[in-house]
């Protein structure tokens, strides 16, 4: 049972690791947006599309995942399979958080096999897996969104 609560205990944390990486994602593009080719913008348009930006991360920091996500389809730096990957996470994520500990009895002292625990454990595991790959490939887009914005900022 400690296995199995340690294995979900990681992917949420995971899971959170990806919602702030999106979020950061979000923030960097949006501050990015009012550079259209590359061109200089004027000091005044780029400082108000910043307070925008640090208005939308503010923000982000009260918002659900799914809002989060919902807010990523129009970022430039995502395309449809990081937001189906997003998608997986968050389900799993509120699986998890929601419904997981309701329907397993066990969980609340009931009776299971070691079959039920370990498949449990093994699905955790998966996600961890998918929600680290997934995380590696946001911290990418991070570090692209950075250099272009100390390049053009």
């Amino acid at each position: 049972m400690d296995e199995l609560y340690r294995s979900i205990g990681i992917m949420m944390h995971s899971a959170q690791a990806i919602e702030r990486n999106l979020s950061i994602i979000i923030y960097i593009d949006e501050i990015l947006s009012v550079f259209k080719n590359n061109e200089e913008v004027p000091k005044e348009i780029y400082s108000y599309n910043h307070e925008r930006a640090d208005e939308l991360f503010e923000w982000m920091s009260g918002a659900t995942m799914g809002e989060i996500i919902n807010r990523a389809r129009k970022t430039p730096s995502m395309n449809r399979q990081l937001v189906s990957s997003l998608e997986r996470v968050l389900n799993y994520r509120n699986y998890v958080a929601h419904r997981l500990f309701k329907e397993k009895a066990f969980l609340a002292g009931g009776k299971t096999t070691q079959i039920e625990l370990n498949s449990l454990k093994k699905r955790a595991e998966e996600e961890l897996k998918f929600s680290n790959k997934l995380n590696d490939a946001l911290l990418e887009i991070i570090g692209r969104l950075r250099k272009e914005y100390e390049r053009i900022a």
